[in-house]
């Protein structure tokens, strides 16, 4: 047993890691920085726990955590004081003032081995100073999607993390690795978390995207009562052959739909409850407690439910309507059969859902007078020097992340120029309503949203594999003959990929005359190419149309 698997058992009682676990843990250890990507319930916690004890006990200093997930902080807080650990501490907007100010102390007296902080803390100067002023081993950015303005929960309190990646390993007289971790991440998303969270000397992690004990299943729904008609068979009193057993969760596009479904589901005997970031935050937390107990069975949700979420025996995700996108549904779907058990994946589609997820696509972003504004304020204040964001900050009473928000089409179009320190430099000095921004980085946003809605209709009317559906999106190559996993191959529609005689295969860079440069995702059935371009996403082209003009898509050596 080499003293790794020696650490694992005498801190955390384990014989064995975890698949991408130990190769995390150990270029973490040899100084590297790490982007891991495992599922939800893989383990990634571990990966900076354990690095964490074995450092501290070093004398390195403290693994700083930062995560959005204000109740996993306090869970694993929880779990590891069960365990013994006395050197953990938590810093968000929950925890009272005189217990912030003691974790403060313990910081500065390097007594603390592990500190789980919010982004929206971290992008304070006065937090970042103690944090510069104390000695710093690791940095671990949990949920590191959000970094990115392509990824699904894009937070601007993240864009000044790299800011803080930077002034960390300034001060301190060791190298300090940084790991960023997340559940999902399509290509052009692992690629915007490594530039701005300054990722180098990098080990790239990523495993078990591959579920084979989750089936996969859509309905297809006719009209506005075909919902109700299909639930009824999976849950009703006189379900058939294909029912859904709980626990489980109903994942809903919006709060008005939650409450008659779970009124429905208790009429049919179901202990079911409704879960919303309309609710106040005791009746939230009640309704989670009980669904972990098993006194809730039945949990119909927003996607404000499961983040954090860790219940390892649920048996089926049911989607009512259609998410925004395949990276959406991985990981929400995802959160059933974490303990390896058979578990249901099923989505209701019907085509008329999308207009609600295309007028959510269509509100990402800033908009133009919102960018206006702030430059208006920056003509007002700037004096031709290098200027502090928190200043503007401040001149417009918003948060520094909420303006880092409205920066990046100001970058993009060359009026503006950030430095390292965080503060910005005027390039050119143009009135307001002179700004020209075109195709800036809020319209590139909404064509991306837009097309990823495009790709989770793909995968409801798709004829082949779901599972390769899903896993080609991801960016891992996946053919089989019949993966036995998904409505589709159960019933001999699906088609395998690798017999496909056509120009273009997956992971093949094209050029596109208008579009620029994008990689092939997948074979849409032998007669269509999916390719995801870096500019406006993913667009799919008939190969019918490209043998007509072999011009509009051209393969790069």
């Amino acid at each position: 047993m080499d003293t790794l698997q020696k650490s694992l058992r005498s801190v955390f009682g384990f014989d064995a890691f975890q698949p991408g676990q130990r190769k995390t843990i150990q270029a973490l250890l040899t100084g590297h920085d790490v982007l891991c990507i495992l599922p939800t319930g893989a383990g990634k916690s571990l990966t900076y726990q354990l690095p964490a004890h074995i450092l501290h006990k070093k004398g390195r200093g403290v693994t700083v955590v930062v995560s959005p997930l204000i109740a996993l902080m306090k869970d694993q807080a929880d779990a590891l004081a069960a365990r013994g650990w006395s050197c953990v501490g938590v810093l968000n907007s929950h925890i009272p003032a005189e217990a912030q100010a003691r974790t403060l102390e313990r910081l500065a007296a390097d007594e603390l081995c592990l500190l789980y902080v919010t982004p929206e803390r971290v992008e304070t100067e006065s937090f970042l100073q103690k944090l510069m002023d104390a000695k710093v081993a690791m940095l671990a950015v949990d949920e590191a999607h959000c970094v990115s303005q392509w990824g699904d929960d894009f937070r601007p309190a993240y864009l000044r993390l790299d800011e803080a990646v930077y002034a960390i390993r300034q001060s301190q007289t060791h190298h300090v690795p940084v790991l960023a971790l997340t559940a999902t991440a399509p290509p052009l998303v692992r690629d915007e978390i490594i530039e701005r969270l300054r990722l180098d000397d990098l080990t790239v992690v990523a495993h078990g995207f591959e579920r084979n004990n989750l089936n996969l299943e859509v309905e297809h729904i006719a009209d506005e009562s075909g919902k109700w008609i299909a639930l009824a068979r999976r849950l009703g009193p006189e379900r058939n052959g294909n029912r859904l057993e709980p626990p489980g969760i109903v994942y809903c596009a919006t709060v008005r739909a939650t409450e008659p479904i779970a009124e429905k589901l208790r009429e049919w005997g179901w202990p079911a409850a409704v879960y919303h970031g309309q609710m106040e935050r005791e009746e939230r937390q009640r309704v989670q407690d009980s669904f972990m107990q098993g006194d809730i069975q039945i949990v119909v949700a927003t996607n404000a439910f499961g983040l954090g979420i860790d219940k390892q025996d649920l048996r089926f995700v049911l989607h009512w309507d259609l998410p925004g996108s395949p990276e959406t549904y991985y990981q929400e779907a995802g959160r059933a059969g974490r303990d390896g058990l058979t578990s249901t994946c099923l989505l209701f589609y019907h085509p008329n859902d999308r207009h609600l997820q295309s007028f959510f696509a269509s509100q990402g972003g800033p908009s133009e007078d919102e960018i206006r504004t702030l430059w208006a304020t920056l003509g007002r204040i700037y004096q031709g020097e290098p200027l502090p964001l928190t200043e503007l900050a401040s001149e417009m009473g918003l948060k520094p992340g909420e303006v880092e928000r409205l920066l990046p089409p100001l970058e993009e179009n060359g009026y503006l120029l950030r430095g390292e320190d965080g503060t910005l430099e005027v390039l050119r000095i143009v009135p307001p309503d002179s700004l020209d921004l075109s195709m800036t980085q809020a319209v590139k946003r909404q064509a991306f949203d837009q097309s990823r809605l495009k790709m989770m209709e793909g995968y409801a009317l798709t004829h082949d594999c779901r599972h390769e559906f899903l896993l080609n999106y991801l960016g891992q190559a996946h053919d089989t003959d019949n993966c036995g996993h998904c409505d589709n191959c159960r019933n001999g529609r699906s088609i395998r990929q690798s017999d496909l005689d056509l120009p273009f295969h997956p992971g093949d860079e094209v050029l596109h005359p208008s579009w620029g440069g994008g990689k092939v995702q997948r074979l849409e059935g032998g007669e269509a190419v999916t390719i995801l371009f870096e500019q406006v996403g993913y667009k799919t082209i008939a190969l019918a149309i490209w043998e007509e003009n072999p011009e509009l898509l051209k393969r790069i050596a």
